[in-house]
């Protein structure tokens, strides 16, 4: 039987101060001493909002996608302009 507990306490490794701060419900270095003055009422999001926000994420969207169009028919122009096969067929 000591041969057991010899091997679990060898297995049990020392805990540093960042799990002992995890622990005790804190985070390691960090400490929540300061008053920001925000409220959880300065967090709420109307309808609203989250419908321009959306609009203007998808007018994001189709101008990435447009760019990418025109990015890749200017790919296509040049490599077909280095197609050395075509030329000596």
């Amino acid at each position: 039987m000591a041969k057991k507990k010899k091997a679990k306490e060898q297995v049990e490794e020392p805990k540093g101060s960042i799990e002992k701060d995890f622990e005790e419900g804190g985070f390691a270095g960090v400490e929540d001493t300061e008053d920001t003055g925000l409220d959880v009422d300065d967090f709420v999001i109307t309808k609203e909002q989250v419908a321009e926000t959306t609009d203007d994420f998808n007018a994001i969207f189709r101008e990435g996608a447009a760019a990418a169009k025109d990015l890749k028919d200017a790919f296509d122009d040049i490599k077909s302009a280095f197609d050395f096969k075509s030329i000596f067929k």
